[in-house]
């Protein structure tokens, strides 16, 4: 394997791991807006059944 070769396998790899980690960022943000709009949105529902903990 060539040095042009190489990089391009590096650049493949850093490529897969960038976009990993991406989903993950994207799932955890995701996650977490969601779990933020329900209790927001329960809040809203009951207001006087329980309240959240601010």
């Amino acid at each position: 394997m060539n040095n042009k070769q190489r990089r391009q396998h590096i650049q493949q790899r850093n490529r897969k791991q960038k976009l990993l980690a991406g989903i993950i960022w994207g799932g955890t943000g995701l996650a977490v807006l969601v779990i933020l709009g329900v209790m927001v949105w329960q809040g809203f529902d009951q207001p006087q059944g329980r309240q959240l903990p601010l």
